[in-house]
């Protein structure tokens, strides 16, 4: 099946919609749909490398943007998200030649311009740093992106003076409108001063600015804690995860608030449900199944600990620690003729 000239730009519209609402591999299928012959198309392929951040996917992402480049030397939208995805995944020398083509391409851009700021400075050239933050300045750029500059220039992580970089910063949103890039970094550097309640006050600003920016809502997960906001914190944990699902780590913090708030059988409910899942590797199954043993002792449901430990044993009668663990729990519960058994076994084994 051939594709009709409109047919391309109809795909990029539904492509960009569904990365508006987190719907990655729907965003995938809109703009590379099955027996569907597409001609090459460089916004196709910017669509395809975002959802496969979203979806965690870094590599292919790299792949997809690299071809959306190579079909638009142009294409500054995947120019920069390359930039910043070499950037994320350490490769600091490619983020560097990166940036340095794109601002060649387009040298009013200043969100490049920033970006290539900062990709000098974590490679120790503070002076290159200083020449792009003149010409941010010489394109007029938002004061708060010079005074974003302007404070990590100043800053001296040998003798950190975040009251000063902090101050920079407030300046810059006092006098000009706010952005959460920059409510940000303040909220970063009032976490340094311990001043947690502050803190939450600005994240919770600046995720109200662009309630789409991950950068703002992550560190409301350990914001809140810091308050005893924990129900907070889980449904923050929750709704990122729904955003992008193949974060494994966070799911282990869902479980860990779940615990916290004695919610003991929603953990049991979470873990078995990640254990139903095929692409589990052997220490994530050891720690779920951990998880869930936790559970059941922290809410005193022997019966389904003794069984979630008499069948671990059973897998692997030589591992000697669950059958400790078995008679332990047997002890806790009151079971000592088991108990008493169990003990005979183990001393055939």
């Amino acid at each position: 099946m051939a594709a009709n000239e409109l047919f391309v730009p109809a795909r990029v519209h539904l492509g960009r919609a569904y990365l508006a609402r987190f719907a990655w591999n729907k965003a995938i299928v809109a703009v590379h749909p099955l027996n569907v012959a597409l001609p090459d198309d460089t916004r196709l392929e910017t669509i395809l490398g975002k959802a496969h951040i979203g979806l965690s996917e870094p590599d292919r992402a790299i792949e997809d943007f690299r071809k959306a480049i190579r079909l638009n030397r142009s294409n500054i939208e995947a120019m920069l998200a390359l930039a910043e995805l070499y950037r994320d995944t350490g490769e600091r020398a490619r983020a560097l030649r990166q940036l340095q083509t794109l601002v060649d391409v387009d040298s009013l851009n200043e969100r490049a311009r920033e970006l290539l700021f900062h990709a000098y400075l974590a490679d120790g050239d503070p002076r290159a740093a200083a020449r792009q933050l003149a010409e941010l300045r010489r394109i007029s750029a938002s004061p708060t992106t010079i005074a974003r500059c302007t404070a990590w220039l100043d800053f001296n992580p040998n003798a950190p003076d975040t009251e000063r970089f902090r101050r920079t910063l407030e300046q810059a949103v006092d006098a000009y409108k706010p952005d959460a890039e920059t409510l940000h970094l303040i909220a970063l550097s009032l976490i340094q001063e311990r001043r947690y309640a502050d803190c939450v006050d600005v994240l919770e600003r600046a995720v109200a600015l662009d309630p789409t920016r991950r950068e703002s809502a992550e560190p409301l997960v350990t914001a809140y804690p810091s308050e005893l906001n924990f129900e907070q914190a889980l449904d923050q944990r929750r709704l990122l995860i729904s955003r992008y699902p193949n974060e494994s780590a966070w799911r282990a913090d869902e479980l860990e608030l779940l615990l916290i708030l004695q919610r003991f059988d929603e953990v049991v409910e979470v873990a078995r449900t990640r254990l139903a899942q095929s692409d589990l590797s052997d220490t994530e199954i050891s720690e779920l199944r951990e998880t869930q043993l936790n559970a059941y002792l922290l809410g005193e449901d022997y019966d389904a600990a003794l069984a979630l430990l008499e069948a671990l044993w059973k897998e692997d009668p030589k591992q000697l620690f669950n059958l400790r663990r078995l008679i332990a729990i047997h002890q806790r519960a009151g079971n000592h003729q088991r108990e008493i058994g169990r003990a005979s076994c183990r001393e055939r084994v």
